[in-house]
């Protein structure tokens, strides 16, 4: 039996915590300029049975900071690691206009390397790195304890 066909019962019985490999953390990055490299981006429904588009990116580093609180790129860089995993969702009733908005992100750059459907771009997504103009909105459900954002890529560059 491989690792991967391990029987999720016989893990949660016998395997000692100390073995159980931590997750990068999920994070709303600031408004900025990022390197991020691609992860996974999948398909689906929201909760309110809407198409959706997930796109799940990890951090590599902040290259430009533009949010009040964030003098620095190093300060960002601090407080949200290298590693770290950010998730973006594009998402409508109507699927043309998931497609319209993710080639709003997307388009250009997959023209510039001879892509001509999403296809071709997600089937490599997680070998891809990308430079990713970020932005993000406080939820009307934030609070000061509990922050809460809605984040946005806004265009996205394969570097």
């Amino acid at each position: 039996m491989s690792e991967n066909e391990l029987d999720l019962d016989d893990l949660l019985a016998n395997q000692s915590i100390e073995g159980v490999e931590d997750l990068p953390d999920m994070v709303s990055l600031p408004n900025g300029t990022y390197i991020l490299a691609g992860v996974s981006a999948k398909s689906g429904k929201t909760g309110k049975k809407k198409p959706k588009y997930g796109i799940t990116f990890k951090k590599v580093s902040c290259e430009e900071v533009r949010e009040e609180g964030f003098e620095t790129t190093d300060e960002v860089d601090e407080k949200y690691p290298a590693d770290s995993l950010s998730y973006f969702m594009f998402s409508d009733e109507e699927p043309k206009k998931v497609l319209s908005r993710l080639k709003k992100v997307f388009g250009e750059t997959m023209a510039e390397q001879g892509m001509t459907t999403f296809g071709q771009l997600f089937d490599q997504f997680d070998q891809l790195t990308f430079a990713c103009d970020v932005t993000r909105r406080e939820r009307d459900d934030s609070t000061e304890d509990d922050p809460a954002y809605f984040t946005d890529i806004k265009k996205a560059t394969i570097v």
